[in-house]
Parts: structure tokens; sequence; C-alpha cells
């Protein structure tokens, strides 16, 4: 198991760890207003607890975007090729980079999978890629 996938089970456990405490939380309040220790826990500190399971969920995806960005933009400063991605990655980057999906004569068609295209290019405009 890579780095990435490791910690985001380490963050999806501490995540389910907090659901288990609020499910137990929740069985007490079937039994009258919750306690820790001598302090009995209000309706209001019960909403906050509730809600901060919104912010674990929120700093999950937004921490495992910023890994994900941070993997991509790792992987592309290093000169990977394309031999280097899945045959998936591989056809979806050969579609992008020919724009099969666009159509184009076969001389633009060329021009778009070997040449940059020109800065301040319009696409669509006749003789330019």
């Amino acid at each position: 198991m890579d780095s990435l996938t490791q910690i985001f089970e380490d963050r999806l456990l501490e995540i389910e760890a907090y659901l288990s405490l609020l499910d137990a939380l929740e069985d007490e309040v079937q039994n009258g207003p919750p306690a820790i220790g001598d302090s009995k826990i209000t309706a209001l500190q019960q909403r906050i607890l509730y809600s901060s399971v919104y912010l674990q969920l929120y700093n999950l995806v937004e921490a495992t975007a910023n890994w994900c960005v941070s993997a991509v933009c790792a992987a592309a400063t290093k000169g990977w090729q394309p031999h280097d991605l899945s045959r998936t990655l591989r056809r979806e980057w050969v579609r992008q980079k020919a724009r099969t999906h666009v159509e184009l004569n076969q001389e633009n068609r060329l021009d778009a999978a070997v040449l940059r295209p020109r800065v301040g290019s319009v696409e669509g405009r006749r003789g330019t890629v």
C-alpha cells in the first residue's frame, strides 16, 4: 500500500472512531442526558459534536485532493513518458494530444498532435490549432 493510501486509511479510521463515539453518545441520550464524568453534555454541545463530523469529512476530502495534486505534480516534474501511464490514461492522453474528439482535417490533426499550439491562437479559426 502506498503512503497516500495509508494516510487516507488512517484518517478514515479516525473519523470512524469519532462516529463510534457519537453512536455511544446517542445510546446514552436514550437513558437521559449523557455525561462525561460529573459534567452533563448539553444539547448545544451534542450539536457541536455532530457538526464536527462534517468538518472532519471536509478535511479528509480536501487533504486527499491536495495529496493527489501534489503526487501528479511530483510525477510530472520527474519527466514521465507516455509509456509510464496506464493503458487507460495513455489512451486519454493521446485523445487529448491528437484532439481526436474535435473535428479536424488530417493536416490540422497532425499539427495538433506534433506541434504545440501557438500563443494567442483561437481554436476553430481556419489555419490555426
